[in-house]
């Protein structure tokens, strides 16, 4: 299991069995719902297994994002599809509520990803792969300074018709100027 992630203000823990509940609740309640095309567990048992899924495994690390004041879940995020012979990894970021982004949340916890991937997990690539319908994802990413690099032409269906992917990419030596 990894450590735990922090800065002065948050700090991102490993996904545990129990925060089954929490990753479905957020699932239903985000617009983004459409864009994961899975049906979404409704018994105890279904959202403990959905959690099973979430654990760490040797290709990802998942991270609960919780304010230090007051131990508040916003969000959750991972560092997943590791290649650690071509050293590169995606990243995935998800907060549960537009005050934790307003307030800077989401970019210290890309901060803290990045300076993770690349310090510890000693990834040289990571990208983000997000939808056009996601203008804050498309500015976060600018902001940590990644590069538009891919259209993905219909990736993603999005109720009755399609929606187009966007890969951003980000090499080591580019975050050493965040």
């Amino acid at each position: 299991m990894t450590t735990f992630l922090s800065d002065d203000i948050l700090a991102l823990r490993p996904i545990e069995i129990s925060d089954g509940n929490l990753l479905v609740d957020w699932q239903e309640s985000w617009q983004q719902t459409e864009l994961l095309a899975e049906n979404l567990p409704e018994s105890f048992f279904q959202r403990e297994q959905q959690a099973r899924i979430f654990q760490a495994s040797d290709d990802q690390d998942l991270f609960i994002i919780e304010r230090r004041s007051d131990h508040q879940a916003l969000g959750w995020a991972a560092i997943y599809d590791m290649h650690p012979s071509y050293r590169q990894a995606r990243l995935f970021l998800m907060m549960d509520q537009d005050e934790a982004i307003r307030q800077g949340h989401a970019t210290r916890t890309g901060h803290l990803l990045i300076r993770y991937a690349f310090d510890e997990l000693n990834i040289h690539r990571l990208e983000c792969l997000i939808h056009t319908e996601n203008p804050a994802a498309m500015a976060l990413c600018h902001t940590l300074g990644f590069q538009r690099e891919i259209i993905h032409r219909e990736m993603f269906q999005f109720g009755e018709g399609f929606i187009d992917g966007l890969t951003y990419g980000l090499l080591n030596d580019a975050t050493r100027r965040i």
